[in-house]
């Protein structure tokens, strides 16, 4: 459980920052003011999966900042009543450094909004970039942009057994 964390610059509540061949699962975050995760400084050969996202300020899920051959899949992202975020933000770091993202796959996620709204920002921003897959993942409920880079995009309620947004893990 990671919860409540701040700082809009770099307050991830996870961070490959310049890391490699490593693996973050089973987490649930809550409430992470900057965004669930970041991929920093050529960070490569990382995975992301397996991990719940409640709540993620007013921000985005996830910054990109220079990962290299990722696996970004089976999250579940939960948006809040009135959030607005970004899916993934492409762009340069704090201190202006500009990394190129080769070869990023984000797939079989299930982004969930229950009021909030998501919105696109997702590919190649950073001059360089190239190789970001976005595939078969679920979006359901307010959207203002769809991710129209997703290949096979799937709009359904994942009717999750429990109740979802109250702050509690076996939810």
């Amino acid at each position: 459980l990671i919860d409540t964390t701040h700082n809009t610059a770099s307050g991830q509540s996870m961070n490959f920052d310049g890391t490699d061949n490593y693996t973050i699962q089973y987490n649930y975050m809550k409430d992470s003011e900057a965004g669930s995760f970041v991929l920093n400084h050529q960070a490569s050969n990382n995975v992301f999966r397996y991990n719940v996202s409640e709540g993620i300020g007013e921000t985005q899920w996830m910054r990109n900042l220079g990962a290299l051959d990722t696996h970004i899949y089976n999250n579940t992202v939960y948006l809040k009543p009135g959030q607005d975020v970004n899916f993934i933000y492409n762009g340069h770091t704090i201190n202006a450094a500009e990394d190129p993202a080769t070869n990023v796959w984000c797939h079989n996620n299930i982004f969930y909004s229950a009021g909030g709204t998501i919105t696109g920002d997702l590919i190649n921003s950073i001059p360089g970039s190239s190789g970001i897959f976005i595939s078969n993942n679920v979006y359901y409920g307010t959207f203002t942009e769809l991710p129209v880079e997703d290949g096979h995009p799937l709009y359904v309620n994942p009717e999750f057994v429990g109740p979802i947004g109250g702050g509690d893990v076996d939810a």
